[in-house]
């Protein structure tokens, strides 16, 4: 399994041999294909952490800001220093190659 990249609360990794990235981030995993983590970038990139801080900033949660994972109720609770360890997990600058991929900057290309 190749270790695409690493924060002191994650870990990005390729599995050759299933085809998917698989996602550590605090006691969350997930196992996501090429496309399904192009997405999951694009949704933790987007989010607009202020906005939701003082939306929830009343609520009884520790974690004020929820990332939805899929459509199926569940969300994955972060703060806003875990938020930036994810963006930093998932959007860092470095190219990397991979087996049949170049990663550079949330962009995959096919080789």
């Amino acid at each position: 399994m190749k270790c695409i990249h690493q924060t002191p609360n994650g870990r990005l990794r390729f599995c050759a041999g299933c085809g998917h990235y698989h996602l550590e981030f605090g006691n969350i995993f997930l196992n996501l294909t090429r496309q399904q983590l192009d997405g999951f970038v694009k949704y933790v990139m987007d989010v607009d952490a202020l906005h939701y801080l003082k939306l929830n900033k009343d609520s009884c949660n520790n974690r004020k800001l929820m990332l939805q994972i899929g459509h199926c109720g569940a969300y994955f609770c972060v703060t806003n220093e875990e938020l930036f360890e994810l963006r930093e997990l998932l959007g860092y600058q470095r190219m990397r190659v991979l087996p049949n991929h170049i990663f550079f900057a949330n962009n995959f290309i096919a080789n």
